[in-house]
């Protein structure tokens, strides 16, 4: 029963994860909006190549993407607390004009 738990979750995970990959990718490309169903099974296909590598080659191949992406968030995250608690003299800065925003639809 465990094992059924498990394989369901892993199954859900990897869906809702590629869901997500790629409607950002969609939405960062619209020319590639009609291709979203072979991208999803293309981003299937290279999960399911990783994890019949071995769990040595798969676990280096995700952890350089997972990596990478701590370390470009992370000194984001710094600036944003160095500046909401104005920690070595730095103050956020103001806007110099109204920004109007356009109508909601």
């Amino acid at each position: 029963m465990a094992a059924l738990v498990l394989l369901i979750d892993s199954v859900l995970t990897v869906s809702v994860s590629i869901s997500a990959g790629v409607r950002a990718v969609t939405f960062a490309f619209p020319a590639v909006f009609p291709y979203r169903v072979y991208i999803a099974l293309f981003a299937v296909l290279i999960i399911i190549w990783l994890n019949l590598c071995g769990m040595r080659n798969s676990c280096t191949t995700f952890a350089i993407p997972t990596y990478t992406f701590v370390a470009c968030v992370l000194p984001m995250v710094i600036v944003g607390l160095v500046r909401y608690f104005h920690l070595f003299g730095v103050t956020p800065t103001a806007l110099t004009q109204e920004v109007e925003l356009p109508p909601s639809r």
